[in-house]
């Protein structure tokens, strides 16, 4: 890029940047504050137990073909 243009670039990002309101938030929101997620709960009457699994199984792999090297 030329530097005109790039500059252009930063002046046309900073300009929506601060020209973008922000959201209405409130300090303490329950959704970022609970800790209900988390608290375990008894389930309804008439629910079925579930065993517990004894160990977590966890798998990665990788996507895609590796990159060439452009050596």
């Amino acid at each position: 890029l030329e530097a005109s243009t790039a500059g252009a670039i930063v002046l046309l990002m900073f300009s929506t940047a601060f020209s973008t309101p922000l959201p209405c938030q409130l300090a303490f929101s329950l959704s970022r504050s609970s800790s209900a997620s988390w608290t375990p709960v008894d389930a309804p009457d008439g629910t079925a137990a579930r065993n517990r699994p004894r160990s977590v199984t966890r798998s990665t792999s990788t996507v895609g073909l590796p990159r060439e090297s452009k050596i």
